[in-house]
């Protein structure tokens, strides 16, 4: 089954957090920490850290040649030295790299061995210039 979970920074502090994303509206949400316990009963007492809108994405159910997960807006480098962003094609309904679908890659067994997670946009947008 496919694992759905999301990161945002945290207002505040712009920690990192990982969980469940509830959107409470255009500017707001919150993410739940999931990642302490699989048990429901145990998941209601689970922290809740208000977020940065801007800086929610998704898990994209990838990972790359080193094993780590790829996020929504992460910055990927592929074997060529390309740096590419990660988002989500509302048309098509699939993963993008900056204007080209995942799709277009190939196999994605052959492809996701050559990629590489540098960052993202919102820690490292000097990457991008």
């Amino acid at each position: 089954m496919r694992e759905i979970k999301f990161r945002g920074k945290r207002k505040g502090n712009g920690e990192w957090v990982y969980g469940f994303y509830i959107r409470i509206d255009n500017d707001n949400g919150v993410i739940k920490n999931l990642s302490e316990t699989k048990h429901f009963i145990k998941q209601l007492n689970t922290a809740m850290y208000e977020v940065i809108s801007e800086t929610v994405g998704q898990y994209t159910g990838l990972k790359d040649k080193n094993d780590k997960e790829i996020f929504e807006d992460d910055i990927i480098k592929d074997e060529y030295g390309n740096y590419l962003i990660v988002k989500w094609n509302e048309i098509f309904g699939c993963w993008e790299f900056s204007g080209v679908k995942l799709s277009d890659y190939g196999n994605p067994d052959f492809w996701l061995k050559k990629i590489k997670v540098i960052g993202n946009i919102h820690d490292n947008s000097e990457l991008l210039k």
